[in-house]
């Protein structure tokens, strides 16, 4: 084809020879030197409409470059190169579509620039952000993966979401021994449904969870355990055995029916049943085992024995106000030890009669009730012991038949004896009455006043003539009855009664009798001698 040049006008010449020319057709030639076109709507065609490929090409020192239309595709091509299609960098297709060949660059290291990509919906855009170094989605633009786009990633202006429509959505390392972190040192990672783990999980921070968890839902036979920095079972739930643990060093729980608490094993022991539920086990040599109950000093610890009908049927209580410790049975209180004592059938005790143990009893008057029982061999045993400090003083014994009430009498605890010469005259000097006590008027007995007996044979009598318990009142130690206040009187002025114990009366009238079976005998012979 025979080159052809073809100018309409040339306005122009430059002194570097470059002119302006408006209207110029070139074919199968070159150019050198600048061109530029002028006019309001200036145009430069390369081609004719043909079917026929166009180039432009860039001549460079070391690398071709060139702008062409592929006519075979009518895609608009950029690439590398001196002929069209020898490396595409980018085409643009008759629809606007372009297709990068290569890598992608927007600005230089160090000065990058904004891209913006808008979607189809007004004010949604995928924007990479250079003064931020960070890739932007605005709220609610998703970003979809998968054929089906299956797996969605979003933020909707409150709260940022990963969901996944089929399959298990997974969040794991391809290398064994890489950890997978989720959440920050100062955020919260919450589950909102449902959390299904097979492996292990190790928690290293705290766990703060707000409503119910649950474990082995499906009742399978699973363990749970929990290790401390010396114990590998410090918390366990066996699932098999349905026992719960803890304290145990290197094992699950082996006793009970419920909850078992190990300090150290106690050997091959067995724990009987009803009594199963809670079991305490600590098996070091010479320690103890027990239950500590913490309160406040002005409240109470509790342990309550309760059925069906009743939340407290059985108490044991202890005061840390008063300090004392109380019993209950059938609801109500029953028994008290405190630091001066211990009561029976009583909630408070009568401070003025000095005793250790003291009874509220309700005998019945037909004899079928009494506030003590005690039932022994029918050998000779010994029921009850008194001891002081120099030993036994005394004994309650019984045999098959009867009771014996025992003061200490043994010869080798006595010295200095002598006989007793005057029973005659002390037992003269005794003043048997017929009378009745004023709080039983009509039972009359026979006995002795003590404030009588007491210079005949003084050791009979305890107390004192006309003594009286002093008056007691209230004070801050006091549990106080309603109505009442410290200073008030808690217990009026009484008799501090005398007492007698007969049997000391014995002696005196053994040594009587002995002295009048003598004057019996000596009266006896000299009527003998007379009769003779």
């Amino acid at each position: 084809m025979a080159s052809e040049i073809k100018v309409d006008t040339i306005s122009e010449k430059t002194s570097a020879g470059g002119v302006t020319i408006d209207g110029l057709l070139i074919k199968d030639g070159n150019i050198s030197g600048d061109v530029a076109l002028a006019g309001t709507t200036p145009t430069f065609t390369i081609g004719d409409a043909g079917a026929e490929d166009a180039t432009l090409l860039f001549d460079g020192n070391a690398q071709d470059f060139h702008i062409g239309l592929d006519d075979s595709s009518d895609d608009l091509v950029i690439g590398v190169g001196s002929a069209l299609g020898t490396t595409t960098a980018l085409a643009i297709d008759e629809n606007a579509g372009s297709t990068f060949s290569g890598t992608v660059t927007v600005g230089v290291d160090d000065t990058g620039k904004d891209v913006k990509l808008f979607g189809a919906t007004s004010g949604s855009f995928l924007l990479w952000d250079e003064s931020a170094d960070a890739l932007l989605l605005t709220d609610s633009t998703p970003i979809q993966i998968g054929d089906a786009q299956d797996l969605t990633l979003y933020h909707d202006g409150s709260h940022s979401y990963i969901t996944n429509k089929t399959g298990t959505m997974k969040i794991a390392t391809e290398t064994s021994g890489i950890a997978v972190t989720i959440g920050h040192t100062t955020s919260e990672t919450t589950i909102a449904d449902n959390l299904t783990v097979t492996g292990t999980t190790t928690i290293t921070g705290s766990l703060d969870v707000n409503n119910q968890v649950t474990i082995n839902e499906n009742s399978a036979d699973v363990d749970f355990r929990v290790e401390s920095n010396t114990k590998t079972h410090m918390l366990t739930v066996d699932g098999g055995n349905n026992l719960v643990g803890i304290g145990h060093a290197n094992a699950m729980p082996d006793h009970g029916t419920g909850l078992h608490i190990k300090t150290a094993d106690a050997g091959s022991v067995s724990v009987a049943t009803g009594a199963d539920e809670l079991v305490l086990e600590n098996g070091t040599s010479e320690a103890g085992c027990g239950m500590t109950i913490l309160s406040a000093t002005d409240a109470e610890g509790i342990i309550n024995f309760a059925d069906s009908g009743d939340a407290d049927k059985g108490r044991i209580v202890y005061n840390q106000t008063n300090d004392y410790m109380a019993m209950w049975t059938n609801a109500s209180e029953t028994g008290r030890f405190a630091g001066y004592g211990l009561l029976l059938g009583r909630t408070s005790f009568v401070s003025s009669t000095g005793a250790v143990i003291q009874v509220n009893a309700d005998i019945k008057s037909s004899g079928g009730g009494a506030f003590l029982s005690i039932t022994a061999l029918t050998s000779l045993a010994t029921s009850c012991l008194f001891h002081n400090g120099n030993g036994e003083v005394g004994s309650i014994k019984t045999n098959s038949s009867a009771t014996s009430f025992n003061t200490s009498s043994d010869y080798r605890l006595k010295e200095n004896e002598t006989a007793i010469t005057d029973g005659i005259t002390r037992i003269k000097q005794l003043k048997p009455y017929r009378f009745n006590f004023k709080a039983d008027a009509d039972k009359t007995v026979d006995g002795f006043f003590a404030h009588e007996v007491s210079p005949i044979i003084p050791e009979a009598i305890s107390g004192e003539k006309d003594a009286m318990y002093p008056e007691v009142l209230y004070t801050a130690d006091d549990e106080l009855p309603e109505g009442k206040n410290i200073g008030d009187v808690k217990e009026a002025t009484k008799i501090n009664p005398q007492g007698i114990d007969q049997s000391k009366l014995v002696p005196v009238t053994v040594a009587c009798l002995k002295e009048l079976i003598t004057k019996i005998e000596t009266l006896e012979a000299k009527v003998a001698v007379l009769e003779g």
